[in-house]
């Protein structure tokens, strides 16, 4: 077997050096930062936007693993942009509301709303995603460690689900949603499309319960890395004692080869290792397909948000 390595740290704090030397040390296992992106190459920072939340609600990627990789990367001149694509909001509205969208301004690096298609074969599969996938070297994938209501998990492979283009989101959730397992093959194939050089976990402060984001945050002092996807989830997984027959995309996984791999990765500890807090994932899921109504309520809640300040 060919494992991939998952990198994990205790880390409890968003001050950007602390952060900055943690994210340098999580990589070190993986060939090093500076291996893994060459200096003057092309760069998509791909947050977790799901929604507008406001920063303390820590329901998407943190501003400071944005502003992070930023100044790592200008370090070595590379070209930067941060991207994302909503399905109900505008993901440049959304990068507003928590502040990665005030990051991008201070360091003058393009928010991008990826909003334009190609078409891309996976295994012989057709799918459309993102045209900006095209020009860049790197994408380099920023999770936020979640509980989701619809996949009892969130982390690195669901966030390459980003790269699906605006209401093609939630076309995906209606005429794939029925079955399950067909939307989690759908979220592997994304992966695979995007193919991240590096996905790094936004633990430091979780989100659990009713996520993706109406849950609770919990400290749960995390960060990792991986150049796999899959097998940074498994690993997380694992470690907050989850259940992975409740995730359709590990389940999924099993059947397929490139992936197969991943479900027994190498975990390596930057430090001593420790385990967090209890973590609550979602008692009862909800479906994954997507009824009207649920967009309309969706978008009335996002209003409601919205005029009362709540966001």
């Amino acid at each position: 077997m060919n494992r991939p390595i998952v990198v994990l740290k205790r880390h409890s704090s968003y001050d950007l050096e602390p952060l900055v030397d943690s994210i340098r040390e999580v990589c070190v296992p993986l060939g090093g930062f500076d291996n893994l992106v060459e200096d003057g190459t092309q760069v998509i920072l791909k947050p977790n936007l799901v929604a507008s939340a406001s920063r303390d609600r820590h329901a998407l990627t943190d501003p400071a693993m944005i502003e992070a990789l930023i100044v790592m990367l200008k370090d070595k001149k590379c070209t930067i942009r941060v991207g994302d694509a909503n399905c109900l909001e505008n993901a440049r509205r959304v990068a507003k509301s928590n502040g990665i969208l005030d990051v991008c301004n201070k360091h003058n690096v393009p928010f991008t709303v990826l909003d334009k298609t190609t078409r891309v074969s996976v295994h012989d599969r057709k799918w459309t995603i993102a045209e900006d996938l095209q020009w860049t070297d790197h994408v380099i994938n920023l999770p936020k460690l979640k509980a989701h209501q619809q996949l009892y998990f969130t982390g690195a492979l669901k966030n390459c689900f980003g790269f699906v283009t605006g209401k093609r989101k939630f076309i995906r959730h209606m005429f794939l949603g029925d079955g399950k397992l067909k939307f989690a093959a759908m979220l592997l194939d994304m992966a695979s499309a995007v193919n991240p050089s590096i996905n790094i976990l936004d633990g430091i402060v979780g989100h659990e319960g009713r996520g993706p984001i109406n849950g609770d945050p919990v400290e749960l002092n995390l960060l990792g890395a991986s150049t796999n996807p899959l097998a940074l989830d498994c690993a997380v997984v694992e470690l907050l004692k989850g259940n992975r027959e409740m995730i359709p995309y590990m389940v999924a996984a099993r059947d397929m080869e490139n992936w197969r791999d991943a479900l027994s990765p190498d975990v390596l500890w930057k430090g001593e290792s420790f385990e967090p807090q209890t973590f609550h994932f979602p008692d009862v899921l909800i479906p994954i397909r997507f009824s009207v109504v649920h967009a309309i309520a969706s978008v009335g809640r996002r209003i409601v948000r919205t005029a009362t300040g709540r966001l």
